[in-house]
C-alpha cells in the first residue's frame, strides 16, 4: 500500500525557495495529513478484518440462496412449468450477480484474495447455471434435446461445496481467533 504525497504545483519563482519563505510556510503550515492510498488512514490489520466480515456476510447470504437455487434447480429437472419457477430463479440470478459486485477487493492478504476469488467463481457459476436451466426450460417443448438436457440437471454440482468450504475456513479462524479479538459478521 503506497503512500500518496499531494503537493500544490509552485512556479520556478516561488517564494518558499528562500530561507525567509520556507519559514514562513512553516509558521503557516497547520498540520500534515498522511493517508494510504484508499485515502482512508486506517489501519491495514483493520481494513482486512473489515473485508474478513463482509466477505462472511457475502457468504451467509450466498449459502442460504444456494439452498433456494437448488429447489429451483430441482423444479427444473423435473420440468415444473416456467411461470413457476422463471420469477423466482430470476431473482436469484440478479442476486447471484450483484453479489458478486459487492465482494471486497484489495485487501493486500493473499488468503482473503483467494477466498474471494472462489466466491467470485461460485457465485458466477450459480448465477449461469440457473440462467441456463431457465432458458432451457423456456425451448424444452420445442426440443427434445434440450428436455434431455433438462433431466441431467442434478443441482449446483461442486461449486455448491467450495462455497460451503470458504465459510467453514473463515468460521474456523473466528474460532481460533482469541476470545477478545473475535468478531461476528454483520
Amino acid at each position: 500500500m503506497g503512500l500518496r504525497i499531494f503537493r500544490r504545483h509552485r512556479p520556478a519563482a516561488s517564494p518558499y525557495r528562500s530561507p525567509e519563505g520556507r519559514e514562513e510556510l512553516r509558521r503557516s503550515v497547520s498540520r500534515v495529513v498522511v493517508t494510504d492510498a484508499t485515502g482512508a488512514g486506517r489501519d491495514a490489520a483493520a481494513a482486512v478484518e473489515e473485508a474478513r466480515a463482509a466477505l462472511r456476510r457475502i457468504i451467509a447470504e450466498a449459502l442460504l440462496m444456494q439452498d433456494f437455487a437448488e429447489d429451483i434447480l430441482e423444479g427444473v429437472h423435473a420440468q415444473r412449468p416456467l411461470d413457476e419457477l422463471g420469477r423466482p430463479g430470476q431473482v436469484l440470478v440478479d442476486r447471484f450477480a450483484a453479489l458478486k459486485g459487492q465482494l471486497p477487493r484489495g485487501t493486500g492478504d493473499p488468503q482473503l484474495e483467494r477466498r474471494r476469488e472462489v466466491v467470485a467463481r461460485v457465485l458466477d457459476h450459480h448465477a449461469m447455471m440457473l440462467a441456463a436451466a431457465l432458458d432451457l426450460t423456456a425451448v424444452s417443448t420445442r426440443s427434445e434435446r434440450s428436455g434431455q438436457q433438462l433431466e441431467r440437471i442434478d443441482g449446483l454440482g461442486a461449486p455448491a461445496q467450495w462455497l460451503r468450504s470458504v465459510a467453514a475456513e473463515l468460521d474456523e479462524e473466528v474460532e481460533a481467533a482469541p476470545v477478545g479479538e473475535r468478531r461476528q459478521p454483520g
